[in-house]
């Protein structure tokens, strides 16, 4: 009958798991060092830091790595949008093709060189036909912005970051459950940070009278997410295909001077012609990331939903969409204003609420 054999514990078979274990870290971490490199293809600032951080704190700094480094979360979560982009795709070649086919002259040179670039960068779509109105200031903005939705007959897409449960938000949702009910297609979508203290009751009716409604990153999403920062910042509308709005305004009565804050100044621009498409795009995108779907899967519809004929022109103004987030590879916002900055030839105009310069 075998006898139990106790095999004492000494420092050196300590020492030796610990190194075992030590050798598995470093292991793990050369790991971690390859996949940043070849496959998170991240900048080359981006791969030596974390590198560094891999090397010094092989234990700690993998786990740091984890949580707060890798973007597998982050492709994984937005790979519903880049079913949007392929079926939109169509949108970027006619975007390429109005720029080439333009008519180059000394004043315009810049401006279309420009215009490829940015289109080239993932993130624009051009246009030269449009009818553009700008806002600088909350009451006319509001004004068109409620009597257009008033106008709707085939759909409405809406998307905010903040939406408050004041005055001019309970017109706005008296608008889009009135839509609703009488059988225009009506699509909203907010910020779940930024709807934090929204009009909860009002979704309601708008949901009973037919009404679709949806929140970007809901609480659970965020504290979950390594990523908490993926907010969606957009404020966006556009109603039957053929006119859409792009602003700094979000929904509430801050933005009429009637906030705690009192006068907020703001900018926002109504587009009629070719530019309500690439709002749109952006608008199904963004949905089909929330929804996990195109609009439905009827996206292919696009008679419905990107109506504008290029033969028609509702003005000379020219148009282009930039847009970025975590689901592009470049930065195309920043990109934008650098480019703008560049090629400035007498005054250089800047209005943006934040200025975190990246380097």
């Amino acid at each position: 009958m075998d006898l139990p054999v106790e095999i004492p514990v000494t420092d050196a078979t300590f020492l030796g798991v610990l190194g075992d274990f030590t050798a598995v870290i470093m292991w793990l971490s050369a790991l971690m060092i390859i996949v940043l490199i070849f496959l998170e293809r991240a900048e080359p600032r981006t791969i030596a830091m974390w590198i560094a951080v891999l090397l010094f704190l092989p234990v700690i700094g993998f786990f740091i790595y984890l949580c707060f480094g890798q973007t597998f979360y982050q492709r994984r979560q937005f790979a519903i949008k880049n079913i949007s982009d392929h079926k939109l795709a169509f949108l970027k070649a006619e975007a390429l093709e109005e720029i080439n086919s333009a008519h180059v002259t000394p004043e315009n040179e810049e401006g279309l060189r420009f215009a490829r670039a940015m289109l080239e960068a993932g993130g624009s779509l051009y246009s030269s036909d449009n009818d553009l109105r700008l806002y600088t200031l909350g009451d006319p903005f509001f004004k068109d912005l409620l009597n257009d939705l008033s106008k709707a007959k085939k759909f409405i897409h809406v998307e905010y970051y903040i939406v408050r449960n004041d005055e001019i938000t309970n017109r706005f949702m008296d608008i889009l459950i009135e839509k609703a009910k009488s059988g225009v297609e009506v699509r909203f979508m907010a910020d779940a940070i930024g709807f934090k203290l929204g009009p909860k009751k009002r979704i309601k009716e708008l949901k009973k009278a037919g009404g679709e409604f949806k929140l970007f990153h809901r609480t659970i999403t965020v504290l979950l997410s390594p990523r908490k920062q993926n907010r969606n910042h957009r404020k966006l509308a556009v109603i039957d295909g053929t006119v859409g709005y792009v602003s700094g305004f979000n929904i509430g009565d801050e933005y009429l001077g009637k906030g705690a804050m009192g006068f907020w100044r703001d900018s926002g621009v109504r587009v009629e012609g070719s530019g309500v498409i690439p709002i749109n795009a952006r608008f199904s995108m963004d949905w089909g990331y929330a929804t996990r779907n195109q609009l439905d899967a009827r996206i292919d519809d696009l008679d419905m939903y990107f109506p504008i004929e290029k033969e028609t022109r509702h003005g000379d103004g020219i148009m282009q969409l930039i847009s970025g987030g975590p689901d592009t590879k470049n930065n195309p916002i920043e990109l934008q204003y650098l480019k703008l900055i560049n090629v400035a030839k007498r005054t250089l105009y800047i209005h943006t609420p934040y200025l975190v310069p990246s380097s």
